[in-house]
């Protein structure tokens, strides 16, 4: 057999052995740390987005950039996210008695 044909049987050889996985059962998929994070943005032109409904839980609100508490949401109740008339960067929300918020950067639901 030709040199060249025994390096390349060696290389095909030692190709095939660290091509092939590891032996042994496939590791679980690492456990969720912490909860579940969702984030959502209103398209540009788009007129509302909800919060809440009938099949939902309990919801609280925060102001993304200070913390700071803006209310619950009522299991059952829905409360809608506008666009801020004056300024296109906030956002305000119109609870079901039709008072809104002050103007918010973005909010967190929890």
């Amino acid at each position: 057999m030709p040199r060249w044909a025994k390096r390349a049987a060696a290389s095909a050889a030692l190709f095939a052995a660290l091509a092939c996985p590891g032996g042994g059962r496939p590791t679980a998929p690492p456990a969720p740390s912490g909860e579940p994070e969702l984030r959502v943005g209103i398209a540009v032109g788009a007129a509302y987005a909800s919060l809440g409904g009938a099949e939902g839980g309990e919801l609280f609100v925060t102001d993304a950039t200070s913390s700071v508490p803006v209310g619950s949401i009522p299991a059952g109740v829905r409360w809608v996210v506008i666009p801020d008339s004056a300024d296109a960067s906030r956002v305000r929300l119109v609870k079901p008695d039709s008072t809104r918020s002050d103007a918010l950067r973005g909010i967190v639901v929890v």
